[in-house]
């Protein structure tokens, strides 16, 4: 994303070709990455399971709902799976698609989450939207996503790091809840 369609972000997003990067491959993230390709747009699949990143690869879906014709098709396309980080540099939006499971006493484990946020704090770029599509409770975005240091309070370190990581310019973060149905219950409605 350039300077100029920094000012316009909708306009850039609607009008021209940009690049997904998703972080977690899984049951929301896949599909997300086949959409973008199918879409026309550049996508680049980022996990941190080496055998996921290699199956995806050679074609072979380890998502019951994702057929490898699919994957080979991405391929062809242009997507790529990859464990390097730095390749999210290159995406104009990242989605960040990892898991959130409940605990023991049914709190969510937001781990994932806070290692997706540790990714992007060292790759993001000014200009990149960043979109968390894990399902969680509302404020984890602002709580999480950048993690706090120091006696900062979250914000405190929110705003500090966002300045340092955008050169002054605020990375546009944004909250998408995901409906997705991995039983399959949902079928037919």
């Amino acid at each position: 994303m350039n300077a100029e369609s920094r000012n316009d972000p909708v306009g850039f997003f609607t009008e021209t070709s940009w690049t997904a990067g998703i972080i977690g491959l899984g049951y929301i993230g896949l599909p997300l990455l086949l959409t973008a390709s199918r879409s026309g747009l550049g996508a680049i699949g980022f996990d941190v399971d080496e055998s996921i990143v290699d199956q995806l690869k050679l074609g072979a879906s380890h998502i019951d709902d994702v057929a490898d014709d699919d994957l080979i098709n991405a391929s062809a396309g242009g997507a790529t799976f990859t464990q390097e980080p730095s390749r999210l540099a290159e995406a104009d939006a990242i989605f960040i698609c990892v898991p959130s499971p409940l605990g023991r006493n049914r709190q969510p484990d937001l781990s994932y989450i806070e290692s997706a946020s540790r990714t992007i704090e060292e790759v993001a770029r000014p200009g990149q939207l960043v979109v968390l599509e894990s399902t969680s409770y509302p404020g984890t975005t602002e709580e999480y996503i950048v993690p706090s240091g120091g006696g900062e309070s979250r914000a405190e370190a929110r705003r500090r790091r966002l300045r340092r990581i955008c050169l002054g310019k605020a990375l546009p973060w944004r909250c998408s809840g995901n409906r997705a149905d991995p039983e399959g219950r949902w079928r037919g409605n």
